[in-house]
């Protein structure tokens, strides 16, 4: 086969492998994520530029990670076949560690931009994997044992990278929508995407998604409480309503119009529930469930939290609490209060 002829042939199994149609996209994504880097830094965005690059760069290394798998497979298929040129086994091993080069470089990158390695901490695996891509240049020997020595080494570093690159995307795609659906800056989001991640761990919620959700109900409500603040309502939104076996939208309804019409924190609100809760209350979420209309109208009647609360509490221990009852009554008698029906009757 002449030397013209075995070009023709390895365009056309680079071509066929997807090596070459790798090589464009990666290309493409670099292309791109510089000019939108570009921009937002002309915009004096600089946050969103750092987190853009981020983006880009995580993009490229997954598709770097398939280019890779892809190379040393054809490596594998050439050096099986018997068919190849010395010369062009040896391209394709210098493509292949070049391609190693190329992810462990990007994985640095990564750490650097994220600064102190912030939210994704200091990933040992991608620190790993970087360690075992700088050794892969010349490991590929002529015989099948040091390929499949390198293959078992880019398996797992592969893996590392892999594991990098979905935290970043897990932690961006939340950002992301959080942001979409507040008033809250991009700084501002991914903070709290972070305080709503810790109270998951910390054994808050049914899930990550669900606390997302509470947290964003409350930031709508009160577009102006800092992160510290909401993080501490979502926590106890969705305390009690797993201790009380009430829904937490309406846990999270009856929270939000008590606190306005007694002027009272939401630290204080729940431990007042949390007690009758403990006293054989609110079983299924009853009092949680009406306590948007019963703040609204027990506060019309000029009682205070105290009193309310001792009022609904001294019902329960009677064994006399019914909430429709309560509602019922505390409507009828601020309606006859202020039409003068009470007056008349004496």
């Amino acid at each position: 086969m002449t030397k013209q002829q075995e070009q023709a042939k390895r365009a056309y199994e680079l071509q066929e492998s997807g090596i070459a149609g790798l090589n464009k996209e990666i290309q493409q994504s670099i292309k791109e994520t510089d000019a939108y880097v570009d921009r937002l830094k002309a915009e004096g965005k600089e946050e969103e530029a750092n987190e853009a690059q981020k983006k880009g760069l995580a993009r490229t290394l997954e598709k770097q990670g398939q280019l890779y798998e892809a190379q040393r497979k054809q490596l594998h298929k050439m050096t099986r076949s018997g068919e190849a040129s010395s010369e062009s086994i040896s391209k394709q091993k210098i493509a292949l560690d070049k391609t190693g080069t190329s992810i462990a470089k990007g994985k640095q990158s990564l750490e650097e931009l994220d600064g102190a390695q912030g939210k994704i901490g200091k990933n040992e695996c991608a620190t790993e994997a970087g360690g075992k891509f700088d050794k892969l240049t010349g490991a590929v020997g002529k015989t099948h044992l040091g390929l499949k020595a390198t293959v078992a080494a880019a398996g797992t570093a592969l893996a590392g990278v892999s594991k990098l690159v979905s935290a970043i995307y897990d932690q961006q795609s939340q950002v992301s929508a959080l942001q979409a659906k507040t008033t809250g800056s991009y700084k501002e989001s991914k903070e709290a995407i972070s305080a709503i991640n810790k109270l998951y761990a910390q054994g808050y919620g049914e899930s990550v998604e669900d606390l997302t959700e509470t947290y964003t109900q409350l930031k709508q409500m009160n577009p102006k409480a800092e992160v510290g603040e909401l993080a501490q309502q979502t926590k106890l939104v969705t305390q009690y309503s797993k201790a009380s076996g009430a829904d937490t939208q309406e846990v999270l309804r009856g929270a939000q119009n008590a606190t306005k019409s007694w002027h009272m924190s939401y630290q204080e609100y729940f431990d007042n529930l949390f007690t009758l809760q403990k006293q054989g209350g609110d079983v299924g979420g009853e009092i949680s469930d009406n306590m948007a209309e019963y703040s609204q109208v027990l506060g019309q009647m000029g009682l205070s939290a105290k009193d309310s609360f001792s009022m609904i509490a001294n019902g329960i221990q009677s064994g006399a609490y019914n909430g429709d009852k309560l509602l019922d009554f505390t409507k009828e008698f601020s309606i006859s209060l202020n039409d003068g029906r009470m007056d008349n009757r004496r």
